[in-house]
């Protein structure tokens, strides 16, 4: 019913609500965008409803987060490209099957409950350990919500704990543990030799009959995909650029509201020699004032280590009083103190001086220019984007609307799913999920919506034409049937030729096959069976972990690249200290598998058992309103 939807229990309000409290940021605006909204539902389990304010402040919060963490805009579009949309309704939804089901069997969380859990949690108490009022404010203030809201999450959070308890059941069975570690911990030491693909005679060129009969029998290297024909128009911001008049009294406006982006901090790059007494110290200082000795001699004299040489770039207020005043004193590279330290007197060299700034209007007006134009140019793309919808819904054609707007029409010929092209050049676009998702989703003649790009900017795609997968006419394929047949023979051959030099060579062992071959002998890194040298085929890999030690065995690489013969040189199984450590590793993860898998099932039982569901467009309507809202500067 709500397999997209469902989260398990890991993703609980109790992971996210600290974590919300430390990253300062608000959410503005969201109640108004609702209010008297029709679709104020997105999802329900039984009685308990998800409305679509909570749904959206859930959206915006982690955005933000996920921005700040990232360094870089995240869009509500690559949010919904990466299911995040459906993972948070999932989220909510199964809070309320909790909910739900607390009702259902008369439980409830006290106030005086719900109070203590506030009261010790570590974001609201001060310095003395006592919880703080104001802090408690400021920090609800600061994640964007209300007491009322964190009250009721709070609530729900230990309405759940009350039912998870009732459920959570032990680990694995008692030496599960043990046989995986060894399973997965035994090394073998391997040792090869290649037979390549050009060593081998070149076949002869067999009849027609044969080369069909090798298509018939595996035909999927030669399948045809899917593959689409079409146009689209992109809206990108910096084609827009252009058309984006950026006055000088806006110029300065935005660069005073980011002055910060202009200032430049003062810092010093500063190595440290500390030494036990004062009088060694002076010295120091002297031999490089006066004898010329540098600061690196005088550090491998002391045994200082370069790790523990460089204290690296340093800004003004980081480092202790005397040390700071001491070092931002010079306004130029050269060596400061000796200063009293904690353990001694530190010698200080300053290597690189950054005095620090602002950069004047007039240096910095060009920059300040040209981003305030590509900002202006994203909401001229978001405006045209909405304008080609309404175009559209007039039943204008992609060539129309391309002529109207001004943006190039751009064709696809044989867009497959193998991500190749029958004709023609790849498409810019190809890289882009959310342009793949529309090219793939569309039927033929579909009028799709105007959609925005992982990547930046919107498209509008129109599929022409769709060619199904299929097995191609053995005549149109029939030249590289050859090569892959000869490739093959090949191979076969190669493995003959191993096959009898093992047989012959059994007694001498593997160096005497590389003799005979004219190759060296190859060891491997020790293999494990969840850790194999890439060359290996998953075919080898089987061969090797079921053969004993000194055996010789045959395959082929990864790729049917060529042909190995592979001696099991020896088998260490794990044992030891490394054996313990790794069952107690894994039986601490099997407990907690198997709690996570029993709380998820129990999850899913709860929403078939009070019926849960989700309103699509409700949740469309939410992102829609988002999209208006950030717009609008709503946000």
């Amino acid at each position: 019913m709500l397999e997209l939807m469902r989260r398990g229990v890991k993703t609980w309000v109790a992971k996210i609500l600290l974590a919300l409290l430390i990253v300062s940021f608000a959410v503005w605006g969201i109640g108004d965008i609702f209010t008297g909204s029709a679709n104020s539902t997105v999802g329900a389990v039984g009685d308990t409803k998800v409305d679509a304010e909570r749904f959206a402040r859930t959206i915006r919060r982690q955005q933000v987060q996920m921005t700040m963490q990232r360094r870089q805009a995240v869009s509500l579009a690559d949010m919904r490209a990466a299911g995040l949309d459906r993972q948070t309704l999932g989220t909510l939804l199964r809070e309320a099957a909790y909910t739900e089901e607390l009702g259902a069997l008369g439980l409830g969380v006290s106030t005086e409950e719900v109070a203590r859990m506030i009261r010790t949690n570590p974001a609201f108490v001060n310095s003395e350990g006592t919880f703080d009022p104001s802090r408690y404010a400021e920090r609800l203030g600061q994640s964007g919500y209300s007491p009322v809201e964190f009250e009721t999450a709070s609530r729900g959070l230990l309405g759940q704990s009350i039912l998870s308890g009732a459920v959570r059941v032990g680990g694995a069975p008692k030496g599960v543990a043990e046989i995986i570690a060894k399973w997965q911990g035994e090394t073998r030491g391997i040792t090869t030799v290649a037979l390549l693909p050009e060593t081998a005679d070149e076949p002869e060129t067999p009849v027609d009959s044969i080369l069909q009969t090798f298509f018939e029998a595996d035909g999927d290297p030669f399948r045809e995909p899917e593959r689409r024909w079409g146009s689209y128009l992109r809206l990108n911001a910096a084609d827009f650029v252009k058309d984006v008049e950026v006055t000088d009294a806006e110029v300065e406006a935005d660069y005073k509201a980011r002055i910060d982006s202009f200032t430049t901090k003062p810092s010093r790059t500063v190595e440290q020699i500390v030494f036990r007494d004062e009088t060694a110290a002076k010295a120091a200082a002297s031999r490089i004032a006066d004898a010329g000795v540098s600061f690196a001699e005088i550090a491998a004299e002391q045994n200082v280590s370069v790790a523990n040489l460089s204290l690296g770039e340093v800004g003004q207020g980081t480092l202790p009083a005397d040390v700071d005043k001491a070092i931002f004193a010079l306004t130029e590279p050269g060596i400061a103190g000796p200063v009293k330290v904690l353990d001694g007197y530190a010698l200080l060299n300053v290597t690189a001086v950054v005095k620090g700034g602002v950069t004047p209007l007039k240096d910095a007006a060009a920059d300040v220019a040209k981003a305030l134009a590509e900002r202006k140019a994203v909401g001229l793309v978001r405006q045209k984007a909405a304008e080609i919808d309404d175009i559209r819904a007039g039943g204008a054609t992609l060539a129309e609307i391309s002529e109207k707007i001004g943006v190039p029409l751009v064709k696809f010929s044989g867009l497959g799913t193998d991500n190749t092209v029958s004709e023609g050049e790849m498409p810019t676009l190809a890289a882009d999920p959310r342009f793949i998702a529309e090219v793939r989703g569309s039927a033929v003649g579909d009028e799709r919506d105007v959609v925005e790009l992982t990547s930046g900017g919107y498209v509008l795609v129109m599929v022409d034409r769709i060619a199904e997968a299929h097995l191609p006419e053995f005549e149109t394929v029939k030249d590289k049937v050859l090569a892959a047949w000869k490739a093959d023979q090949r191979l076969q051959a190669l493995e003959a030729k191993a096959k009898e030099l093992v047989e012959t060579k059994t007694t001498e062992g593997l160096p005497a096959i590389a003799t005979e071959l004219g190759v060296e002998t190859v060891e491997l890194p020790a293999t494990t069976r969840t850790q194999t040298p890439p060359i290996l085929s998953r075919e080898l890999r089987e061969k090797i972990f079921t053969a004993k030690a000194g055996d010789l065995i045959i395959g082929r690489t990864r790729g049917d690249q060529s042909v190995v013969i592979a001696l099991i040189r020896e088998i260490n199984p794990l044992a030891g200290d490394t054996l313990k450590q790794r069952v107690e590793q894994l039986e601490t993860a099997l407990a907690g598998g198997v709690a996570t898998d029993t709380l998820e099932y129990y999850g899913r039982a709860l929403e078939d058992r009070h019926g849960a569901t989700f309103n699509q467009g409700a949740v469309d309507s939410v992102f829609q309103a988002l999209e208006a809202g950030m717009a609008g500067g709503g946000y």
